[in-house]
């Protein structure tokens, strides 16, 4: 979903063209190449239809074509296609190719990818799931529950994990039409902040990484998500968060290259720990840093290239 809205970002920010396809019947594309029975058992699924698939279709998720300075871009889930770029005849004549090659349908402009309703207006692309929503809530009888706090236990299929989907739906209740816009704007910039919670889980005390990134003035990724081992102190925690978001700015700045979007300026990252920066910053180890100094060496690496951290946030935050 990061790239679906990175890319989306882009075509808010530069005002391109983008559209959706969908391919009949993917499953039956591939071409098999072992003995498969010619009936099979109700509800029997293989599970390498979806990998013969991909492979007979595309060999990436996103696909580039390019011609002198037009190029367009191909993203692909399952048996939908979202298609933009650059130049307006170049994208036509991509998806000539598509028709030629494969069984799609053109559904015109982009308006439901992903269970995701699309609404673009000259000054942006607003994205929102209202319709996913209620659809999930009336489903499974919730139409008149009463709105709760979210909880992340998700993994182990018991019967109070079930409980804890359940209230998962009933959180998603209190906002359905909660919205994302993607503003047009014409500086390309990467701006990102992480925070964490130290010690934040009563059962292993591990802390809890926190990160956004926009693009310009649009929010295109964020994460909150338990991390995989202690912390000792809170500057652990958030040098951690700076190593998470720092990871994913080094993604998202190779997907924007690939679009056009060179990021000239450094990418600002905003953290509320002194104590965080210092690490950062700082070329000198010493005994209370050797258990993180991979992430360090990290981070140092990013910082010296295109990053530039930030403190952001009362002065009190020292540590």
């Amino acid at each position: 979903m990061v790239t679906v809205r990175s890319v989306s970002a882009i075509v808010a920010s530069r005002g391109w063209n983008i559209s959706q396809m969908d391919k009949y019947n993917a499953f039956l594309g591939g071409d098999l190449y072992e003995e498969v029975y010619i009936e099979l058992p109700q509800d029997f699924r293989r599970q390498r239809d979806t990998k013969v698939m991909f492979k007979d279709f595309m060999t990436t998720s996103c696909s580039l074509r390019k011609k002198g300075e037009d190029f367009v871009a191909v993203l692909i889930y399952v048996d939908d296609l979202l298609i933009t770029g650059n130049s307006t005849q170049f994208i036509s004549e991509t998806k000539v190719v598509l028709h030629q090659q494969f069984k799609v349908k053109d559904l015109g402009d982009l308006k439901y990818f992903l269970r995701i309703e699309v609404l673009r207006s000259k000054s942006g692309i607003l994205l929102n799931q209202r319709k996913y929503c209620l659809q999930l809530i009336f489903d499974l009888g919730l139409g008149g529950a009463k709105p709760c706090k979210l909880s992340q236990f998700m993994q182990e299929p018991k019967k109070f994990h079930w409980g804890a989907t359940v209230r998962v739906v009933k959180y998603i209740k209190q906002e359905p039409g909660m919205r994302i816009f993607l503003c047009r704007s014409n500086g390309d910039s990467l701006t990102r902040f992480c925070d964490a919670d130290w010690a934040s889980c009563p059962n292993t005390r591990r802390s809890v990484t926190v990160y956004l990134i926009k693009f310009g003035d649009s929010l295109i990724s964020w994460k909150s998500k338990k991390q995989h081992i202690v912390s000792r102190s809170s500057a652990e925690a958030e040098y951690r968060s700076l190593v998470a978001v720092t990871a994913e700015i080094v993604w998202l700045l190779g997907l924007f290259a690939e679009f056009g979007v060179i990021i000239k300026q450094h990418v600002n990252v905003y953290c509320d720990t002194k104590a965080s920066l210092q690490f950062a910053t700082n070329h000198i180890f010493h005994e209370r840093t050797k258990h993180i100094e991979i992430d360090c060496y990290f981070v140092l690496t990013r910082l010296n290239k295109r990053t530039h951290a930030s403190f952001c946030g009362d002065e009190g935050s020292t540590c």
